[in-house]
């Protein structure tokens, strides 16, 4: 197996996975949405599940948005370094740097936690004995 196919692997693998979980932040909404009382309140938990769900959709939106942002930048300084010493940006390819990936990794996995603890609170608050008792 060749790195690139491994990358292209790494990349369907976390592209399928924000899919996924992009899609249970919408359930998610609509699951802590059942659970409201009559009066329209929800219960602790339930709050707390919304809260992480709308974490999980900002860390979301920020991943790519700082995705974007690191590697404009990046490829800017890259063509301002080629345009002096070549006078063209066009002498060959790019070797984008790794770091450039981290922070919107970081994000990538801090919005998959907020969502497992978004769930984690509906779980929570569905088997809660004191719950059942009411």
């Amino acid at each position: 197996m060749t790195n690139k196919e491994i990358w292209e692997g790494v990349i369907e693998y976390t592209s399928i996975l924000s899919d996924n979980l992009r899609k249970l932040g919408f359930a998610a909404v609509a699951i802590c949405w059942v659970f409201r009382s009559p009066e329209f309140l929800f219960s602790q938990e339930i709050i707390m599940s919304f809260v992480f769900t709308a974490v999980y959709f900002i860390f979301d939106i920020l991943q790519y948005y700082v995705a974007a942002i690191v590697r404009r930048a990046w490829v800017y300084s890259e063509e301002g370094k080629r345009r002096k010493k070549n006078d063209t940006i066009y002498t060959d390819d790019y070797v984008m740097e790794q770091r450039l990936d981290v922070p919107a990794f970081v994000l990538w996995n801090l919005k998959t936690i907020s969502l497992l603890v978004a769930y984690g609170f509906i779980i929570f608050y569905v088997f809660n004995i004191q719950h059942f008792a009411k």
